[in-house]
């Protein structure tokens, strides 16, 4: 899977696991690498406001849900602040540019975050600290 559409099976599964999948009329097929992309705009399209709800709400817990990498970030907006933010989703870290700030009227959520996903490599490091300080002679 692409990192976008793993952002997208993400956001489904948080919304199912929210509870917006939980009635007899609407049961998700199996989420796959050729189905995802249809799946997602189908349900981000449905007209049902209960779904659409639980999407918004599990879209949003995704995006705000991220760490943050110190990755330099790629884009930049005069209007809001951002930066580099990754979560393993599947054993994979999948990073994406997360937009906040821009003053009371901004709306840095319809920002479109998903389309420039992308994969993480991370390394862990372990750091020695040495820390001295003056005995005292008896």
């Amino acid at each position: 899977m692409t990192p976008e559409q793993r952002l997208k099976k993400a956001i489904i599964k948080k919304a199912v696991e929210l509870g917006g999948f939980n009635d007899d009329k609407y049961s998700l097929p199996d989420i796959t690498r050729e189905n995802i992309d249809e799946l997602y705009d189908d349900l981000i399209e449905d007209d049902d406001l209960i779904k659409e709800d639980y999407l918004q709400d599990a879209m949003s817990d995704i995006r705000c849900g991220g760490i943050e990498t110190g990755i330099e970030s790629s884009q930049w907006s005069r209007h809001y602040e951002s930066k580099e933010v990754a979560m393993e989703i599947d054993g994979v870290l999948i990073g994406w540019t997360y937009w906040y700030g821009g003053g009371k009227y901004s709306d840095p959520d319809s920002i479109d975050w998903i389309d420039d996903a992308y994969e993480v490599e991370m390394r862990e490091e372990t750091q020695i600290v040495k820390v001295f300080s003056r005995k005292e002679n008896k």
